[in-house]
């Protein structure tokens, strides 16, 4: 849960909410993102950071400042024979474009240390403390940025990651996701198909062991869990599970959208993996209890 509220100008109705933020950053993201960064990274430092020791300092958040100065803003390391003003990773950052601000926010994430905080740790934070409140249009879902906009999205992909019923799928659909070049939206709602398929066959073979549901598809798994009502939910829910994987065999699978050429939009390959990821979590959930 944030830790912050709705300011009163805009609980008031004074000041319009602040709108989702998929293709901008607000400076107050930029400079809330940045904050976290440093306060995690790179608190500890002293007014510079170079080859003598005088300065002083934290020697693992030295090395972070090193590794980003090199490795993500590609500076010369020879500079350190001398000393190099810690200020100046705040005036580099400010002079990105937004999104690569989000690379130097996954950038630092993935390879900067801590004395003690894991990346799991790190990720559910800065979701909640800085992404969140700002309605930042990305998540952290393990330790990428994706495009979800709402925490109770967040959290449903998120649990379809951790089961055994289709994980992989459902991985590899999040990865896809989280790229901001290339992004094939087909192939994360194949992915997302196929890791609920994966979940409807353990979930059929575990209520009724004389069934065989390896060579099923999910269409024809709904079909048997209404048929042999195996699940004490509506029989709407399955159905429109039924009519979603419909879509996607014909239009995605099969190669039969108007223009073969043509993908889905992000806005609906997101429905299809929240969709998606709901349903494993419900049958993961049944067989639990």
């Amino acid at each position: 849960m944030s830790i912050r509220q709705k300011s009163f100008s805009t609980r008031m109705g004074y000041r319009p909410p602040q709108p989702v933020q998929i293709d901008s950053m607000s400076d107050e993201l930029s400079s809330d993102i940045f904050n976290f960064i440093w306060n995690e990274f790179f608190s500890d430092l002293d007014l510079f950071v170079g080859h003598d020791t005088s300065y002083g300092g934290n020697d693992i958040q030295e090395n972070n400042f090193k590794k980003t100065w090199t490795q993500f803003f590609h500076q010369s390391a020879s500079v350190f024979s001398g000393s190099v003003p810690t200020y100046r990773i705040n005036e580099m950052y400010n002079s990105l474009r937004w999104f690569a601000k989000y690379d130097f926010l996954e950038f630092c994430i993935m390879n900067l240390k801590t004395s003690t905080t894991r990346i799991e740790t790190l990720c559910k934070r800065i979701n909640s403390d800085v992404l969140e409140p700002n309605v930042a249009g990305f998540r952290f879902v393990k330790s990428l940025l994706v495009p979800v906009t709402s925490s109770t999205d967040l959290n449903t992909i998120s649990t379809a990651l951790t089961t055994d019923n289709g994980a992989g799928h459902f991985q590899k659909a999040v990865k896809e996701l989280a790229k901001r070049k290339k992004r094939n939206t087909n192939q994360i709602a194949i992915e997302a198909i196929l890791g609920a398929e994966s979940a409807a066959k353990v979930f059929v073979q575990a209520k009724d062991s004389q069934k065989d549901p390896s060579n099923k598809t999910l269409g024809q798994l709904i079909k048997i869990i209404k048929e042999d009502h195996l699940l004490t939910i509506n029989n709407a829910y399955s159905e429109s599970m039924s009519k979603l994987y419909g879509y996607l065999s014909d239009a995605v699978r099969h190669g039969n959208l108007p223009d073969e050429t043509e993908e889905i939009s992000l806005a609906e390959a997101i429905y299809i993996l929240e969709s998606c990821s709901a349903f494993t979590n419900y049958l993961t959930a049944e067989l639990a209890d």
